[in-house]
């Protein structure tokens, strides 16, 4: 991964809203309200993933809205339990990007 990519991903915004949850996240910077989250769920791991615009490469918000739909379908037949929530860069020079916060999600 190149440089200015790498550092666009570390300012990047990590939203959660909806199901009576809102707060934002970054990366390098702890969230109570991650913490508090996990508390309530029992869990200690997590991730926040999106299926669109794979490996920064920009897609249709046709094939974006599809392909989160499938990963969506994974996370209900493995029984995750995962909010939705939204990615977007800080300077607004990348495309918004539907994203889930997965609770209980081991890396592998």
């Amino acid at each position: 991964m190149n440089e200015s990519l790498l550092k666009a991903y570390q300012l990047a915004l990590y939203r959660l809203k909806g199901a009576g949850i809102e707060f934002e996240m970054r990366v390098g910077e702890r969230s109570q309200d991650l913490k508090e989250l996990l508390n309530q769920h029992q869990v200690e791991t997590w991730a926040f993933v999106t299926a669109a615009n794979p490996q920064s490469q920009v897609l249709t918000e046709q094939e974006n809205i599809r392909r989160n739909q499938e990963l969506e379908k994974l996370l209900i037949k493995d029984g995750y339990v995962y909010f939705t929530g939204e990615s977007c860069s800080a300077d607004g020079g990348w495309p918004v990007e539907v994203s889930f916060l997965i609770l209980g999600i081991s890396e592998t």
